[in-house]
């Protein structure tokens, strides 16, 4: 049984949460965490390594922070540490993750916008207009 030390509240690099529970802002951050988590079920790697590019990611953004800029969102870290992660483990290489990203956060933005769209009772068009 793998230890998700880092994902209980009182860590220093635990993920935010309300009322207990999990919060995530976009859908990519929940896929992420569940993805990661399944790759460490999995044996991809062990949850320890991960969680330690994590603490360097969170301390990376807290010096950024006492400079003076502002820190980047909780999983912006965890996704850069699973970027880290998998390109030292030679899992994936930098150039082919980061264009799996960028097309995921694309999606989500025209799922999104879709949302909001229904919501207001406009209609919704195809191809993320």
């Amino acid at each position: 049984m793998t230890s998700y030390a880092g994902l209980t509240p009182d860590d220093e690099v635990a993920p935010p949460r309300r009322n207990g529970e999990l919060i995530f802002e976009a859908p990519w951050e929940g896929r992420i965490f569940a993805v990661t988590v399944a790759m460490a079920e999995r044996g991809l790697f062990e949850w320890g390594a991960f969680r330690a590019l994590l603490v360097e990611e969170t301390a990376d953004d807290d010096a950024a922070e006492r400079a003076g800029q502002p820190p980047r969102p909780y999983y912006v870290r965890w996704e850069r540490a699973v970027e880290r992660l998998l390109t030292e483990l030679g899992t994936v290489g930098g150039p082919e993750l980061t264009a799996a990203t960028e097309a995921a956060i694309a999606e989500d933005h025209h799922a999104d916008r879709a949302a909001r769209l229904e919501l207001q009772g406009r209609p919704v068009l195809s191809g993320g207009a």
